[in-house]
Formats: C-alpha cells, structure tokens, sequence
C-alpha cells in the first residue's frame, strides 16, 4: 500500500484510541495536491477504516475561478466515491487584519459547527507545511506553542481534528497523486510572494535545502520538540491555575504575585487561552504584570488588546471582552417571567418563607432597573441600611459590572439585590408564598472556538 495510505491508516488508528466511537470524517477539500492526496487516501482505504468519508471545500470567493474551483472539488470527490460540500463566505476581514489569518479561522469555525461528539475532521498539512510554519513562527518571535507549529492531533469542540501527514513531505504526496492519475488546483495565490508563508516556501527554504538537503525534516524535528515543550508548560500551567484557585473568568493575586516574570507570563498565557479568547502581544502581556498585577489596592487598572481585556478588582484579575452595557430604564416585572438582559437573566422560583413575601409585594407593583445612584437598603437580617456601593464591596462586585446588574423594586423602594438579598420590610415571614430570586450573569468572555492553528 502507498505510504500516504499506511500514515492515514496509522494516524486514523491513533485518534481512535483517543475516541473509540468514531463514525464519520470529514476532509477539508480545498481541491489542491494535498488534500486531493487526502480524500484518495481516506476514500481508497474505506475497507480498513469502514467509516463514511465526506468533504468539504471552503470557497472564500476571493478568485474569478472560485465557482469553477468548487465545481471541480465536487466532481474529484464524486469520482472516489464521496460527496463534496461547499461552504461559501459572504464575508470579509476586518481593515487591518490579516486575509490569511480571517480565512483560516473562517475554515476552522465551519468545521468545528460540524463537528459532533463522533466525528474526526481531517487536514491535509505535511511536513513542508511545518517546517515553513517554524520559521513563520521564529521570525515573529513566537515561543514553544507558536513554534511547535501544527498539530497532529487536537479537540474541534466535541470532535477530533486529525492531521495525518505532518512527518510526509509533499513530493511524496505529489508522487501519490500522480500514481493515481488525479488532477488538482493550482492556487495562483500560492505564487504570490507578498504573502510570507509563500516566500520562505519559494525563496528561503530553496536555499537553506541547498546547504542543508534535510533542512524541512530536521525543522519539522524542531517544531515536534516544541510541542512536546508546549504540552509540558500547559500541564503545568493547569497544576498552578488550580493552585491559585484560577476560574475562567477569574485570577486570584495573593500567591501570584511571588512567581518569577516567566512563571506569571506562562499562567497568564494558559488562563486567556483556556477562555477561548487570543493571546495579546508580548509588550500587553508585559504591561499586565507590571501595570495591573502590581498596581495599588485602591486602583482598577486594566490592560485591552484585540478580542480580550483584563481588569483588577480586590487582589484578582478579571478576564473579559469589553465592558458590559449597563442597564438603562425601569421594566415592569411578574416574577413568574423570566427577564433576560445583556449581563445575565433575573428569574425567581416559587417557595414559602424565604426571599420576597408575595402577600407584602401585594400592593406594589414589581419592576427592575439599573442602578441610578444614592439607593440604600437594610437587607433581611441586619440592623442597619447600608449603601448599594457598601453591599457590593462587602460582595467583592467588580464595579465595571455594577451598572448592568439589576435591582428589583416594589413601587418604588428598593426590593431585593438579586444573589445577595432581600429588605427587610419585604422579607417573606416563616410559612409565607414567596419568590427566591435567583440571577444568572453571562460569561463576559467570546464564546468562540479555540483559535485554529497557525497552519
């Protein structure tokens, strides 16, 4: 059997370990040498691996030919016996930021709305493809994640992606391909020498091969070793987030701050990844440590960069995307209804004798507003009225959110701060119908996919 075939076979039989349930895969069919090389050999070896093959082409219509692209993508899967879907995007990158990398995580974000629980996404990335990645990757000062390059194997959300071919150079994909007497696109795009990647691939790496024959093999070696590196620091990365007490959205300070510069920027880095969220630069990650994780108890100082935001509030880092929109106006409210609000939903269960009496909210009418400024309550259970602003420090309520949390009234004294209390005059008696007012606030972080890889 051809060697493209074994390394498919071999790789196909590693993620079936990791995933004993695989039903389906799904080749990311761009038409090109590559991944044709790829659906032959996912297609040709059916009668090992006894799943459906599918495809997908993702068409960005950047090209005149893309229609003419597709239509050939279709018709190669056809002829080895599967089916090819194509995905067109109607959208554009944002002015400034890169085409490359917008379409890159175009194609990662169509895979991963088809991944399930079951499912194995396959790419056709080969050894040139990491050798071209490492030096990518070197030259803008990435460390050990950026400079292992691509993986073999990670999570698409409830699925695997699979790259079967990382340790096979392309001459041997080509040969295969040849062999099988299929024809593929040729990208004019991949000519281009203004794209990066293009010109170590046509003018750096010719010449490095010149002095070193084994130049790709030995950079794919170095971006493996790398990985391995990367594997290492985020398990330990993990053990210390644990350590500290670290939640998603959440850093505590107090033993944070005796760790060496490396060992914070090593956390931070696996903290804000772990969310979903991209990495900021070096200078940002930086100026976090300095500016934010060292500045007084008394300031709330914060650190923004494209995609993520970190704030500090009561010795703990805060992670989010942007600030919340505060809630404006007052809306009328039956707690039997769920309210639902850009921070969060306010909703209440019926109980008897804890949180708000029905009978003493009788003749009030119910609403819910933002906070105004100046509103004191006496919570159930306390001597004293005390200012909102008290209440919400004794909570440790970071105050950016504290404009966008809701407060209930009854006509128009100040009922109940949902998930820290109620006041007393509108506390429920022992054995009375009440409602228990329960506030579920939304992540404050992108709810996106991981970042797809640099490849």
């Amino acid at each position: 059997m051809a060697t493209p075939e074994l390394a498919f076979l071999t790789a196909l039989a590693t993620a079936r370990l990791a995933r004993l349930d695989i039903d389906s895969l799904l080749v990311a069919f761009s038409g090109g040498l590559d991944s044709t090389a790829l659906l032959a050999a996912a297609t040709r070896t059916r009668p090992q691996h006894q799943l459906p093959v599918r495809a997908i082409h993702f068409d960005h219509a950047w090209h005149p030919a893309s229609t003419q692209w597709a239509a050939h993508c279709v018709q190669i899967a056809a002829a080895l016996g599967s089916v090819c879907e194509v995905e067109r995007f109607a959208t554009r990158p944002a002015s400034g930021h890169s085409a490359e990398a917008w379409a890159r995580d175009a194609r990662y974000g169509a895979l991963l709305a088809r991944a399930t629980a079951r499912s194995v996404a396959l790419t056709a990335h080969h050894a040139d493809d990491v050798a071209e990645t490492f030096l990518l990757m070197a030259l803008r000062g990435s460390g050990p994640h950026g400079l292992a390059s691509i993986a073999p194997m990670r999570e698409l959300g409830a699925g695997l992606l699979l790259r079967p071919w990382l340790e096979v150079p392309r001459h041997t994909l080509a040969a295969y391909v040849a062999e099988l007497g299929l024809s593929f696109l040729e990208d004019p795009s991949n000519s281009e020498s203004r794209y990066d990647r293009n010109f170590l691939r046509a003018q750096v790496l010719p010449i490095l091969r010149q002095r070193w024959p084994a130049a790709n093999r030995t950079l794919a070696r170095a971006a493996t070793l790398q990985w391995e590196a990367a594997q290492l620091n985020d398990r330990t990365a993990d053990a210390e987030l644990a350590r500290l007490g670290a939640t998603q959205e959440r850093l505590p300070l107090t033993d944070f701050v005796t760790l060496s510069a490396a060992e914070q920027h090593l956390i931070l880095r696996r903290w804000i990844v772990r969310a979903g969220m991209p990495l900021p630069d070096a200078n940002r990650l930086r100026r976090i440590c300095s500016e934010v994780v060292l500045a007084a108890p008394d300031r709330h100082p914060s650190v923004r960069w494209v995609g993520g935001l970190v704030r500090r509030y009561q010795q703990c880092l805060y992670l989010a995307v942007d600030t919340p929109q505060p809630l404006a106006g007052s809306v009328a409210w039956e707690p039997a209804i769920a309210l639902h609000f850009a921070a969060g939903t306010l909703s209440a269960m019926a109980a008897q004798g804890v949180g708000l009496g029905q009978h003493k909210l009788a003749a009030h009418a119910l609403s819910v507003r933002g906070r105004r400024g100046g509103e004191r309550i006496q919570l159930s259970g306390k001597l004293h009225h005390q200012s909102l602003k008290q209440l919400w420090q004794a909570h440790a309520v970071p105050p950016w959110t504290r404009d966008c949390l809701p407060l209930v009234y009854a006509g128009e004294t100040l009922a109940a701060v949902p998930g820290l209390g109620v006041a007393t005059e509108f506390a429920a008696a022992p054995g009375e119908p009440s409602w228990v007012l329960k506030w579920q606030e939304n992540s404050p972080l992108l709810a996106n996919a991981p970042v797809g890889e640099q490849g």
